[in-house]
């Protein structure tokens, strides 16, 4: 179980997390570290510092994933449907 000094700074970890990513998406990045650190049998010294470094990890992997392979479809906006009227592709 997480300690109570943990959740006490959740808000500050997640800060922290967002001035070094500039990303987004950086709660589910921190959020996607604390499981993983859940799951570990051993917890680590320093829990925060693990979280945050793990988050930053996590967030360069995605960068440079994006960069090889584009954004996610989910993020994507489509030419075609902002322009259905004059979209050659439907008939």
């Amino acid at each position: 179980m997480p300690s109570r000094r943990l959740w006490a700074g959740w808000a500050g970890l997640l800060a922290q997390v967002e001035r070094m990513t500039r990303r987004s998406d950086s709660e589910d990045l921190l959020h996607d570290a604390y499981v993983r650190m859940a799951a570990r049998p051993e917890r680590p010294d320093n829990e925060e510092a693990f979280l945050v470094r793990a988050a930053v990890n996590r967030a360069k992997d995605s960068y440079r994933r994006e960069k090889v392979r584009g954004p996610p479809l989910a993020t994507m906006r489509w030419r075609c449907c902002a322009t259905a009227r004059r979209c050659r592709t439907r008939r």
